[in-house]
């Protein structure tokens, strides 16, 4: 065996292992078998086709060893988010039409198999549906774990677990899987498998918040220790996800802790690896803090945890307050091994397709670290590399979104700051002020994120995260530039930071 077979047969023995988590046989191993088999190919394809370097891996939770990959230069979902986007936008027989929603499959019942004809889409808040005829049809709409209201998935499927806050934006509804099934008799699976993810930071401005930010996994892998009220470890943090969880309500329960709070801390010397940038920017956001050795204590509740964590005196830390929070629906649409999606009775629906986390049986009971992603470019890959190309369709009824602002020569500070609200937000980047109106919702990391930015330079607190082409790879087109005093402000109070590090 080489060791690419070995790493293989690792790679695909964890994946199962979580599949199965101590609970029965994986139901579908041969997706795990596609998603472990095509991995290595898929991600030298991402870093080609969309021109992002993968750094060296590292290792998540229920790994055995490092091999989950990253670009040196951001968060890992909007760079590659950016990136397809770019690459789309560029294509000649690529239509993107935004503020889309799919309201319907058009369907031909009258074969002995159904068979796609096209979709049914709404603009915004019009009420008219457009519709696009196409042989070929992929959803990649998003799972279903935001939603909690009733009659909604997570209440018909996981009613236990509507108390608990999330991680997911509110496009995460299940839409796409409701319409599959509605309009084309889709199959479903393991809708009740619902991942909770460990660490979902608690916002000391808002502890109550049902949305959290998600203290990212690498956290952990970079030697971050979950503690409990009396600062005292409890688990292995680089178990599964699904393992940890346990872990942390169980712990709840035997304190007595209705909140579900926990601490996690940080060796301060963290900041210096791979995941730097996660601590930045959680840091800029006021989910971490750094402190000495005895504010650690007080925070945590203890010094329990010096015999995991190299303690001293004068040392320093990040700690934060995390709760376990609903992250990933691995339940779905029925898929086959390319990406077909199946009807009730297991056969092949003409023309429809799925993937990502609206196709349920890849991951069985609990979702390792890292293969959400994978999933989508393994089995988007397939799917495209296996449609029927027909040439461009031309979406020339689609009604195109409002135009965004005019473009200015220049916008000073006092106007800038007028723009300060959702539904009318300017924010400065690199000397230049885009648009942003109604785009907070869209945002995949949240709201806050765009909103805290509102009617500002948000320079410092953007490049801390992101690379600075990725506005640009989003499609967003600067309306003019901040006023050159201000682009010397910001420039004189950075070189002021700068000399005062020195």
């Amino acid at each position: 065996m080489d060791a690419t077979e070995e790493c293989y047969d690792s790679f695909l023995n964890d994946t199962v292992r979580s599949c199965e988590s101590g609970l029965g046989p994986c139901e579908h191993p041969e997706l795990a078998n596609v998603l472990v088999n095509d991995s290595r190919e898929t991600v030298h394809w991402v870093e080609q086709r969309f021109g992002v370097p993968l750094s060296a891996p590292v290792k998540l939770g229920g790994h055995s060893r490092p091999r989950t990959v990253r670009p040196q230069g951001g968060i890992i979902g909007a760079e590659l988010t950016a990136a397809g986007s770019k690459v789309a936008h560029k294509m000649s027989n690529i239509d993107v039409v935004n503020n889309a929603q799919l309201v319907g499959l058009i369907v031909d019942h009258s074969t002995r198999h159904k068979t796609i004809e096209g979709v049914r889409y709404i603009i915004g808040n019009n009420e008219e549906a457009i519709e696009v005829l196409s042989s070929s049809v992929v959803l990649a709409t998003g799972g279903f774990g935001f939603d909690v209201s009733s009659g909604s998935l997570m209440a018909e499927y996981r009613p236990d677990l509507l108390d608990f806050p999330t991680t997911l934006g509110p496009h995460t509804t299940g839409d796409g899987i409701k319409i599959a099934v509605r309009d084309a008799d889709a199959g479903l699976r393991d809708m009740h498998q619902v991942q909770l993810h460990p660490t979902g930071f608690i916002d000391p401005k808002d502890p109550g918040a049902r949305t959290k930010v998600l203290a990212a996994e690498i956290l952990r892998g970079v030697g971050g220790v979950l503690l409990d009220q009396n600062g005292q470890r409890f688990c292995d943090e680089l178990g599964t996800r699904k393992y940890v969880t346990a872990k942390m309500l169980e712990r709840a329960d035997e304190t007595g802790d209705a909140s579900r709070a926990f601490s996690i801390l940080l060796p301060y010397d963290a900041i210096n690896g791979p995941a730097k940038r996660h601590i930045t920017m959680y840091s800029s956001r006021g989910l971490l803090q750094d402190v000495d050795f005895r504010g650690a204590v007080k925070f945590v509740g203890g010094d329990g945890w010096k015999e995991s964590v190299p303690a001293s005196s004068n040392g320093r830390y990040f700690v934060g307050k995390v709760t376990p929070v609903i992250h990933y629906t691995m339940g779905g649409i029925s898929i086959d091994t390319d990406g077909h999606v199946l009807d009730t009775a297991s056969n092949v629906i003409d023309g429809l397709w799925a993937a990502g986390e609206v196709a349920g049986g890849v991951h069985g009971r609990n979702r390792l670290g890292g293969n959400s992603l994978l999933e989508c470019a393994v089995f988007g890959k397939r799917i495209g590399d296996r449609l029927p190309v027909e040439g461009h369709i031309d979406v020339d009824q689609a009604r195109q979104p409002e135009q965004r602002a005019p473009r200015r020569k220049s916008v000073g500070s006092v106007e800038l700051a007028e723009h300060n609200s959702p539904s009318n937000c300017w924010i400065a980047l690199y000397g230049s002020v885009y648009d942003f109106s109604d785009y907070s919702s869209e945002h995949p990391g949240g709201s806050s994120a765009i909103e805290e930015g509102c009617g500002k330079d948000a320079t410092e607190t953007f490049k801390q995260v992101h690379t600075a082409s990725l506005v640009g790879d989003m499609g967003f087109e600067p309306i003019g530039v901040l006023e050159e005093e201000e682009e010397s402000a910001s420039v004189d109070a950075r070189h002021r930071r700068a000399n005062d590090e020195l």
